[in-house]
């Protein structure tokens, strides 16, 4: 386990660790200038082979809006460098759009069995975000289908529409994380009907394997509209009598009956995973 940002020569010495099976990066500073500036995508990969637990975990420092939008951070270094087929288990902080590309390429060079994956989005400048990110990260789930535990967190900043509505097409159950069990979804902001068809769609499949959804901190808003007309979604947990879900998610009532467990909070924990 590594603390801050460690200096751009570590994965060199974890080659001596070949059969390392976790590494963690914690509380990795948010304002995004580290010696990984200095790792260029063109060079040599480091093979893990028995890693199985990969993990990025953001600071508590205050986010820098003035930093150049698209540097190459801890996280793209980290993905950029290292190759690991064995991996089932990856949690990791998304702050730029490199980061973005260097998962994409990450997972089509290590075709990893991933099992549980964990992504927390950050927008530097929201002001200058114009939705392509959403499309990475759609490019990203569609290359973990063996995915059975999925939580995304997302930016409070700027809307994820596209993303939900990948997720709520029928026509996408067989081939956008088939093996979905567990969704947890934080600071999500959409259209409410790409929540309710999201989850109804994915429990009523015919080779369901859907079991739980958490919405956390999440809110409704129109494609398009101002952020000012965004509102929540009240709270609901397992236990609660199915006729108390919220009214938006009104049209789930009978799979909540038949035993999908459903979390929403209107609070999302303000941290990362």
């Amino acid at each position: 386990k590594l603390g801050g940002c460690p200096a751009a020569c570590t994965l060199d010495w974890l080659q001596l660790t070949p059969n390392l099976q976790e590494l963690r990066f914690s509380d990795v500073p948010t304002q995004m200038f580290s010696p990984w500036f200095l790792i260029m995508e063109d060079e040599d990969t480091g093979i893990l082979p028995d890693l199985r637990t990969l993990q990025i975990h953001r600071g508590k420092g205050i986010w820098d809006n003035h930093a150049d939008p698209d540097p190459l951070s801890l996280t793209a270094g980290v993905l950029y460098r290292s190759t690991c087929h064995a991996l089932t288990e990856l949690q990791v902080l998304l702050d730029s759009e490199q980061c973005d590309r260097a998962l994409l390429d990450f997972l089509q060079r290590s075709t990893p069995p991933l099992e549980i994956l964990s992504l927390d989005v950050r927008v530097v400048n929201p002001r200058t975000y114009n939705g392509r990110r959403e499309h990475f990260i759609a490019d990203i789930l569609a290359r973990v289908r063996s995915v059975r535990e999925l939580r995304l967190r997302w930016d409070l900043n700027v809307q994820a529409a596209t993303i939900m509505r990948v997720f709520s097409l029928q026509q996408n159950l067989r081939s956008f994380l088939p093996a979905l069990e567990s969704l947890e979804l934080t600071n999500v902001i959409a259209p409410v009907m790409t929540f309710v068809d999201t989850i109804y769609f994915r429990y009523r499949a015919e080779n369901r394997v859907l079991k739980s959804v958490s919405l956390l901190g999440c809110y409704a808003q129109p494609s398009g509209r101002p952020m000012s007309e965004r509102w929540g979604f009240g709270d609901f947990k397992p236990g609660d009598n199915v006729s108390q879900v919220p009214p938006s998610f009104d049209r789930i009532q009978d799979c909540l009956s038949d035993g999908l467990k459903l979390r929403i909070t209107q609070y999302a924990p303000d941290d990362s995973f």
